[in-house]
């Protein structure tokens, strides 16, 4: 996850907070995946497309190592949290608000959360398959050993404003 609040962003959520009348004082933000744990050349790890899937309301979730979080010092998001989701260049692609959040070892990550997830054919071994890539390239990067047992943190979502796009 990477990401900060820059003066487009702040004034971004600030248009957000007033349209929609949101009372939160504070938001998170960031991407939903850390670029440099990618390879394009496996097919599953091609996050390029997580932008539209979010802004067409297909992708209402994304998955984090617990680990992630606490390595590298970034707040948990919780129920009811803002969050401006940025995409792997650090633009930014929408308002969102945190509904669910949860933990599970990896392989206990129901069936339902792939589907939360929107990406690939949306089943639990497209889910496995592109996660198992992506967190134990995240694993290798941090030093540590990947296993099945390792925490995912499982955070649903639902888009409350799209970033105005530019042509």
């Amino acid at each position: 996850m990477i990401g900060s609040k820059t003066p487009e962003i702040e004034q971004f959520w600030l248009r957000s907070k007033q349209k929609h009348g949101i009372d939160a004082s504070d938001y998170h933000v960031s991407s939903t995946a850390d670029p440099s744990c990618l390879d394009l050349t496996i097919p599953t790890l091609d996050l390029s497309d997580q932008p539209r899937l979010i802004l067409s309301h297909q992708k209402r979730g994304t998955a984090h190592m617990a680990l992630d979080f606490e390595l590298n010092k970034i707040p948990r998001r919780t129920v009811g949290d803002y969050w401006v989701v940025l995409d792997l260049l650090t633009h930014p692609v929408g308002l969102v608000r945190v509904t669910d959040v949860f933990e599970k070892k990896f392989l206990e990550v129901p069936a339902s959360f792939s589907v939360q997830e929107g990406e690939g054919d949306q089943s639990l071994e497209f889910w496995r398959t592109a996660h198992y890539e992506y967190f134990s390239r995240q694993c290798e990067k941090m030093g540590i050993q990947w296993s099945d047992d390792l925490i995912v943190v499982c955070e649903s979502f639902e888009l409350i404003e799209a970033f105005p796009q530019t042509s």
